[in-house]
C-alpha cells in the first residue's frame, strides 16, 4: 500500500526539518508541505467521507509520531524577522513605502512560517 510506504519517510523528513533553525525558510516550506499532505491523507473533504486514518497509521507509534510532529510544528517559534511590524501609528502593517507596493512579496516571504502552523492545526 502506497500510504504505508510513504508516510513514515515523510515523518522522518518532517522531524529533520524541525531540527533546523527556526529562520530556515526551506525547512519551513517542508513543514508546511508535510503538514498539508498529512491533512490531505486524513481529513480531505474531497473524498466525500468522514475523516479517517489510513491503515498504515493505525499503529500506536505511528499516530503518536504524527501527533508529536504536528504539535511541534504548532509550537515552533516564528522568527522575529518573520513577524509583520505595525507602522508608527500601530494601525497598519508596515509595507514597502506608504503604498501597497511590495505587499505580495512581503506576504510571500512570511507565508511558509505561518502556513506550516495553519496546516498542522
Amino acid at each position: 500500500e502506497f500510504l504505508g510506504v510513504s508516510l513514515q519517510p515523510l515523518l522522518t523528513v518532517g522531524n529533520a526539518a524541525l531540527q533546523a533553525e527556526p529562520e530556515h525558510e526551506i525547512a519551513a516550506q517542508a513543514l508546511k508541505i508535510i503538514a498539508k499532505i498529512f491533512w490531505s491523507v486524513t481529513a480531505s473533504p474531497s473524498r466525500g467521507v468522514a475523516p479517517t486514518l489510513p491503515r498504515a497509521m493505525l499503529a500506536e507509534d505511528q499516530i503518536a509520531g504524527w501527533v508529536k510532529f504536528l504539535l511541534s510544528v504548532v509550537r515552533r517559534p516564528i522568527p522575529p524577522s518573520k513577524i509583520p511590524k505595525p507602522d508608527e501609528e500601530g494601525e497598519q502593517m508596515a509595507c514597502a513605502g506608504s503604498s501597497l507596493e511590495g505587499v505580495e512579496e512581503e506576504q510571500e516571504r512570511l507565508a511558509p512560517f505561518w502556513k506550516a502552523k495553519k496546516w498542522a492545526v
